[in-house]
């Protein structure tokens, strides 16, 4: 296998002086125009020197004057209003250039410059063929393949293809014939080739094919009674001596159908190729002319439920299912007492069924043995759920959980109710009212006409003398407001 590496130059590859190039896969720079010297370093070239007739046209009086990497051609006068117009020197008919082989020369006024022709890349000074093929700038046929050649590229169709490159049409070689598919092949037509696949009956690669002989590899549809013969590219069958049909199909001479057996009357006639056998019947044995009775029961090779009780009979045997199950005896089923309510389990408890039976489990909230199954008080046991400030309350199998007064939520979580904030307190308009767990209370003001409001709408003023004021005394932490309670005491002054 053939790799490529490609290397590409970048902006800041190379120096002013020099320039970037492709040298195989790595790359490499040189020196530009009008400098020498080697990758390492590039010196002007004196132009004017190395070449002293570029100023020089037909014996005009022209200064040459070298410039870093170039050179200018000036009048040699120093009197302006003497100057005249230099005649332009022709570098690029002259031959005076340092273009490329593979650029073109363009002439300017005093100078000239140099350009990579069509097909090639480069700073002029050195010009490299464009690989097009590479860099995918041809125009050639997918089915095609890009030849690239100096400053152009060549198409030409792949092999089972036909056209001028850029446009390549398939070949049909089995159209055409030409082939190399076996007589014993198809051939079948593909975008650039063909394949050869072998007829039914012959095995190869396509351009050889041998026929398959399918006697011999066991690949035949004759009948087991029938012979096979192989054929080309095919086979026949023939029915055995003893047998009729096409060969694919072989019927034997049946000689139970034909009655011309030996068999027990308790036997079964099997026909066989070109000949019987005679099998005792189920629940007999014997060697098929001779047929006796086996007890399946008492061998134990019936197939009675194991919840079944097996009765022996001639020839076979009766399955009888055991209390408890019901079925035909070779499948017995449970009765389920929980599903059709012959239980006994108390109406607090569930029924889970058994094999052949059932069990009684109290329900949640009930304990007992499942057939008697009592309340639990969980109130009362104090396995509730219910919040602090709630109040617990048994049920038959659960309980119930509601908010105290003055609390408010589901029973399981119960928030302070905040009378003052929602104004459902009952506080004299003189008071104030202040949130308690539960509750609230009222604080009436220091004024002295509160207080005497206060006095006189409970009718304590009666009390006292019309000489004296009624005063109400401050009896503790719970202050005035007590009188909203009728717990207060007073004295005239």
């Amino acid at each position: 296998m053939l790799f490529v590496f490609l290397s590409v130059c970048t902006p800041n590859q190379c120096n002013s002086t020099k320039n970037c190039f492709n040298a195989n896969v790595t790359l490499a720079c040189n020196c530009s125009v009008g400098f020498i010297g080697n990758q390492l370093r590039c010196d002007d070239v004196n132009t004017c020197i190395a070449l002293p007739y570029l100023c020089n046209n037909n014996g005009s009086e022209l200064s040459c004057g070298n410039v870093d990497g170039n050179y200018v051609c000036t009048c040699n006068t120093t009197n302006r209003e003497l100057w005249f117009e230099c005649p332009d020197v022709d570098e690029c008919a002259l031959s005076r250039n340092s273009c490329h082989v593979e650029a073109n020369c363009i002439n300017t006024p005093g100078s000239f410059y140099c350009s990579c022709r069509e097909g090639y890349a480069g700073d002029a000074a050195y010009c490299e063929d464009i690989d097009e093929c590479q860099q995918n700038t041809n125009n050639c046929h997918k089915n095609a393949t890009c030849i690239n050649l100096p400053g152009i590229f060549a198409c030409i169709c792949n092999t089972g293809f036909t056209g001028n490159g850029t446009a390549c049409d398939d070949i049909d070689e089995c159209a055409l014939g030409k082939d190399s598919c076996d007589s014993n092949a198809t051939c079948t037509n593909t975008n650039g080739s063909f394949t050869c696949h072998c007829n039914t009956g012959f095995t190869g690669n396509g351009t050889t094919c041998n026929d398959i002989d399918e006697c011999g590899l066991g690949e035949d549809n004759c009948d087991s009674n029938g012979t096979c013969t192989n054929t080309n590219g095919s086979f026949t069958c023939h029915c055995k001596k003893g047998f009729t049909g096409n060969g694919t199909t072989c019927d034997d001479i049946d000689e139970c159908k034909m009655n011309i057996h030996i068999c027990d009357l308790n036997a079964t006639c099997s026909n066989t190729n070109g000949s019987f056998i005679c099998h005792c019947n189920t629940g007999f044995t014997g060697n098929g002319t001779t047929c006796d009775d086996i007890d399946e029961c008492k061998i134990n090779t019936h197939n009675c439920d194991p919840n079944a009780t097996c009765s022996n009979t001639n020839g076979s045997f009766i399955c009888h299912c055991n209390t408890g199950f019901t079925g035909n005896g070779t499948t017995c089923d449970d009765i389920d007492e929980c599903k059709i309510n012959t239980h006994i389990c108390d109406p607090n408890a569930t029924c889970s069924n058994t094999n052949g039976s059932f069990i009684c489990k109290c329900n949640t909230g009930f304990t007992g043995n499942g057939t008697t199954c009592d309340d639990i008080d969980e109130c009362k046991m104090n396995t509730h759920n219910c919040d602090p400030n709630a109040t617990c309350s048994n049920t038959n199998g659960s309980f119930d959980c509601h908010c105290n007064t003055g609390f408010t939520g589901n029973g399981s979580t119960c928030d302070d109710i905040d009378e003052c904030k929602m104004d459902t307190h009952n506080c004299d308009s003189n008071a104030t009212c202040l949130n308690t767990n539960g509750s609230f209370t009222c604080n009436c003001s220091d004024d002295n006409n509160s207080v005497a409001e206060i006095c006189k709408s409970i009718n304590l003023t009666a009390l006292c003398s019309s000489s004296s004021v009624c005063k109400i005394m401050d009896i503790g932490e719970f202050g005035i407001a007590m009188y909203v309670t009728l717990f207060f005491q007073y004295f005239c002054q």
